[in-house]
């Protein structure tokens, strides 16, 4: 996932989608951190992912 900071810089980061709303996307991060990241007008690239247990 990739989101502006302080500076305007992009950082990337890797979570979980749980929620996918009008301006904000809410990610679980692998440190079980919970983020909710305002969304840019662009697209978002996406791996697809499993979900067999």
């Amino acid at each position: 996932m990739v989101h502006g900071d302080k500076r305007g810089a992009s950082i990337l980061k890797k979570g979980i989608v749980l929620e996918l709303g009008e301006e904000f996307v809410t990610v679980l991060t692998p440190e079980r951190e919970f983020s909710s990241i305002e969304k840019r007008k662009r697209k978002i690239a996406a791996k697809p992912t499993s979900t067999a247990i």
